[in-house]
């Protein structure tokens, strides 16, 4: 049997107001070569044709999995996402985004028939111009990581806390939810938490996930004009529990 092809995966992905890139992106999940996946496609109370073309794809292909709900943010769409996922792993997709056919593929093909609890990926940052750089985060070697090397890698800051391109095991999921009342950085907080909940890890030197950074409106952008504060509290919260394991001497 070939390693990991009853392997499924869950990707979701958050939607709001997104009309213009949608398509691309679910079209980049619905090409992908490996088949066993389920999208789940949370319309956060989109204003705009978002919300009908998740009903589209949802119609034509029922590995799309479509909820509406009224506007809470991404934490909360994302929470609710959580809710209904069957797979073994976990995928976080944004719905401006898009990846190449082969990243599943790749990324279930070491997973070790799902005995690896993380795998990433190198994704790459896209401009509004089309400029397209691989991103230094994650500046690891490509390799097999312990619980220890993890802790010391993301201590280094060699670890970004992008959800995307990464396979998150699922029980290492549980009980865990995005904070609703966080307007920056609710990413790096909930990724933390599994980061120092893995006891293995295994980066591929692929760039395999297209990050499209600037879009007009995009939420990170405006976010970082107006709050510092997220990225403070992240890094007092990776100290803390560095003081907690005696990790720091």
């Amino acid at each position: 049997m070939e390693e990991g092809k009853d392997i499924k995966i869950s990707i979701i992905i958050p939607v709001y107001n997104t009309e213009q890139y949608l398509r691309r992106c679910l079209d980049s999940i619905a090409a992908q070569t490996y088949k066993n996946w389920e999208a789940i496609l949370v319309d956060d109370g989109s204003t705009d044709g978002s919300g009908k073309i998740c009903d589209e794809y949802g119609h034509v292909d029922t590995r799309f999995k479509v909820f509406h709900k009224v506007n809470r943010g991404v934490s909360s769409a994302r929470n609710l996402g959580l809710m209904h996922i069957s797979g073994e792993y976990v995928m976080f997709c944004d719905s401006d985004d898009y990846c190449y056919p082969e990243m599943l593929e790749k990324l279930v093909s070491v997973t070790e028939y799902g005995s690896i609890d993380i795998v990433l990926a190198k994704f790459i940052v896209q401009d509004r111009n089309d400029i397209r750089n691989i991103s230094k985060q994650p500046c690891m070697q490509a390799g097999k990581y312990s619980n220890e090397s993890i802790l010391q890698l993301l201590y280094e800051n060699k670890i970004g806390g992008e959800l995307h391109a990464k396979l998150w095991k699922r029980t290492l999921l549980a009980g865990l939810k995005f904070s609703e009342s966080m307007v920056h950085s609710e990413d790096a907080f909930f990724s933390f938490d599994l980061y120092i909940k893995a006891n293995s890890l295994v980066m591929i030197e692929n760039a395999l996930y297209i990050y499209f950074k600037y879009r007009p409106g995009n939420a990170t952008n405006a976010k970082k004009k107006k709050y510092t504060i997220g990225p403070l509290l992240y890094y007092e919260k990776a100290f803390e529990y560095a003081k907690g394991i005696n990790y720091l001497y």
